[in-house]
């Protein structure tokens, strides 16, 4: 009998919406194989480049991982952002050499060439940026896109 209370209670839970068992599909890493996976990790960083080269940080705050909301809201990166000194270089230079390195299902590193411009000097470095695969796509810590490129002011 306490079982079928128990069944009822979940079904019921379920049928109305106070627990949502589609949110386990959502966080899931794709099933496929390296390769693939590599592919689309390497996809969703150039769609957040041109977000960032764009200046469109209210969508770019989306590629955000969860844990970079709970650190910084979307007006206050917005904000940040628009004050940055160093912007991303246009027309291609804002990401360069683009290579994903495989982790896990749910975790890519991204290495590229990384083209910023101050109103007075533009430079390229060497940036590393970890991707993790949350709500259906990558995502990248938004305070490291905040603090780059390191020690320059």
């Amino acid at each position: 009998m306490k079982k079928v209370i128990l069944l009822l209670a979940l079904l019921l839970f379920t049928i109305s919406g106070l627990i949502d068992l589609s949110y386990a599909k959502k966080v899931r890493p794709p099933v496929a194989d390296k390769d693939e996976i590599k592919g689309m990790a390497k996809r969703d960083f150039e769609t957040i480049v041109v977000l960032w080269k764009d200046e469109d940080y209210e969508r770019l705050y989306e590629y955000g991982r969860l844990s970079s909301h709970t650190k910084v809201s979307k007006e206050a990166f917005s904000k940040r952002m628009k004050n940055k000194r160093w912007k991303l270089m246009c027309c291609g230079d804002g990401a360069k050499e683009i290579e994903a390195i495989y982790k896990s299902p749910a975790s890519v590193y991204i290495k590229a060439i990384m083209g910023y411009k101050s109103v007075v000097k533009e430079m390229k470095r060497h940036d590393t940026f970890k991707l993790t695969f949350e709500d259906g796509k990558w995502k990248i810590d938004l305070s490291q896109v905040l603090r780059v490129p390191k020690g320059e002011r």
